[in-house]
Parts: structure tokens; C-alpha cells; sequence
């Protein structure tokens, strides 16, 4: 299905901070990505794949984001 402009998506982040205590920090987490940058590098009719992704600001829903630019006609 079609996400909406405003839906935020993150990756999982290879190398989170930690308390002293062992804990993962909240804020490093997730890494937010930027849609734009993705779409700019595409040719017309190109699809790119990012089989990780967490789609939702407050939830993290897992899940596979297949983009697609479309062609000029």
C-alpha cells in the first residue's frame, strides 16, 4: 500500500548509545530517514528496496519499503 506524505520512517541504528547501565538511549534507537535523498537518486521507472525499515512515529511497525519513480508519461 501507498504511505502518506507525512508518515515518518526510520532503520534500525548499527551502533545505538548506551547508559552505563546497559540500556539502549531511546533517541538513538531508530534512525529517521529522509525520502527525498532516496527519490533525488533514482532514475525514471528505477525501483529501489530497503527490506528493514520501521514505519510510525510512537509504534515502529516492521516492515519492507519498495520505492518507485515514475516515469514522465
Amino acid at each position: 500500500s501507498r504511505l502518506k506524505l507525512n508518515t515518518r520512517i526510520y532503520q534500525k541504528n548499527k551502533e545505538p548509545e548506551y547508559f552505563q547501565s546497559g540500556t539502549i538511549k531511546k533517541h538513538s534507537e531508530y534512525i529517521q530517514l529522509d525520502m527525498e535523498q532516496f527519490i533525488d537518486q533514482l532514475q525514471s521507472g528505477e525501483t529501489y528496496e530497503i527490506p528493514e525499515i520501521y514505519i510510525g512515529m510512537y509504534q515502529k511497525l516492521p516492515a519492507r519499503l519498495i520505492l518507485y519513480k515514475l516515469t514522465e508519461t
